[in-house]
């Protein structure tokens, strides 16, 4: 093919890819349950091929690019043309933490661009990107047209988890710290499953054939092994107590009845399997030479102490995205290459902290306290209503869970759909007030 042949090729595969991401742009729009569903599909996707992560990079113009690159651009263009056309309602009190936020972060990014180069930079910017473009995402929307519909999808997305999670069970038939069917954050996403989803089946919606599912993410959940899941478990059930009154009883008889089947049925079947698996993660848990958390409090302390050589500027706004996070944790058993490389911090707050400083994190709890402040007062006015409550039972597992783990996707989407029904809140308010 002549040169001129091979240009008008080329033009015509950028104008396809052109047309095709515009007609995907506007499809979400018009239904972005279904971009917030394919964020658990993809979810689901990458935790089964976790073993094989090679499937999902591709190396372009010198630049790793991977899947939910690909889909969380995707999702952050929606968001953006929804906010360029004025139809993000937001608050100014929920506006203003999370522009800062997200300019705190995106100017670490450019720094980091300008020090260590797009691929240094991007890498850790990744931690940050896939969880605010889902932020974007959900909050650019109307609570009515998309954060409604997140507990439905909540449930739909767990139970695509279980699937895969059974998947892995078949193909290795072991379950123990070092055999998880699934990574933490999937293993929270089928928590957050069966809170969503006590909410969800209050709207009538085939309540008797989705409840046994629902009530059985609980344990599957419990049993993937993750400490930090089981706190924020705790969290999210001592918070259903507290915010549903009127399900209490029902909460209480289903803990209850459903412990006992459990226990029956694991002693029954797979009682050596669990009992070591469980054996397993307690005494990692309790031991201080083996525990995950102390070499993680350790790794805290070496990016923090006093031999962090903060300047003033890195903390007020954070280091450069690219900075890396490597440290030494002294006389720890514990002490990796994988650590001594920069693996990151194992703390979302600590994170922030270092990648936007002080503002940054600031910013972070600022609006954390706001919606828990605005959904708490929504439910004192109308208890009945499930929206409120919901929300805030998974808001408040989230805070439990960036102290050992970092924000994903889905948890930008949830939280997103928190932000939309917090800024739709005041005109409900006045008219209850009214009534």
């Amino acid at each position: 093919m002549s040169p001129s042949g091979l240009i008008l090729l080329g033009a015509v595969l950028l104008l396809g890819a052109a047309l095709l991401a515009w007609l995907s742009i506007e499809f979400v729009n018009r239904r972005p349950e279904f971009g917030a569903g394919a964020l658990f599909l993809w979810l689901g996707a990458l935790v089964l091929g976790q073993d094989h992560p090679e499937w999902f990079v591709r190396a372009i113009a010198g630049i790793n690019f991977t899947v939910p690159d690909v889909l969380c651009t995707l999702l952050g263009a929606v968001a953006a043309l929804r906010f360029f056309r004025g139809r993000a309602p937001l608050t100014r009190r929920l506006r203003a933490p999370l522009l800062v936020l997200g300019g705190a972060l995106a100017l670490s990014f450019v720094r980091g661009v300008g020090a260590f180069g797009v691929q240094h930079a991007t890498n850790e910017f990744r931690e940050f990107y896939y969880f605010l473009s889902a932020l974007a995402f959900s909050v650019s929307f109307p609570f009515a047209r998309l954060g409604r519909h997140l507990p439905g999808l909540g449930v739909l997305g767990g139970c695509v988890l279980v699937v895969v999670a059974l998947i892995h069970l078949v193909a290795t038939p072991r379950l123990d710290l070092d055999h998880r069917p699934l990574p933490s954050a999937a293993a929270l996403a089928v928590g957050e499953a069966f809170f969503l989803g006590w909410f969800w089946l209050r709207g009538g919606r085939h309540a008797r054939v989705w409840s046994g599912l629902v009530v059985g993410f609980l344990p599957f959940s419990f049993f993937m092994l993750h400490r930090s899941v089981w706190m924020c478990l705790g969290a999210g059930l001592a918070a259903l107590l507290a915010l549903d009154p009127a399900g209490r009883k029902k909460l209480l008889t289903v803990l209850l009845v459903g412990g006992i089947a459990a226990t029956v049925g694991v002693a029954l079947f797979f009682r050596d399997t669990v009992a070591r698996a469980l054996d397993g993660a307690v005494h990692e848990a309790t031991s201080s030479e083996d525990s995950t958390f102390i070499w993680r409090i350790e790794g805290w302390v070496a990016l923090l102490g006093p031999g962090s050589d903060h300047t003033a500027i890195d903390l007020l706004v954070g280091r450069p995205m690219g900075s890396g996070y490597a440290r030494r944790l002294g006389d720890s058993v514990v002490n990796t290459q994988e650590i001594e490389a920069g693996v990151i911090p194992h703390n979302y707050y600590i994170s922030t902290l270092l990648r936007g400083g002080l503002v940054g994190l600031a910013a972070l709890l600022l609006l954390y306290a706001t919606l828990l402040r605005s959904l708490f007062r929504a439910h004192r006015r109308a208890p009945a209503l499930p929206d409120a409550p919901c929300f805030l039972v998974i808001l408040l597992m989230q805070l439990v869970y960036y102290v050992p783990y970092s924000a994903d996707f889905i948890q930008g989407l949830l939280l997103g759909g928190a932000i939309a029904l917090a800024a739709a809140l005041p005109p409900f308010a006045i008219a209850h007030l009214r009534a």
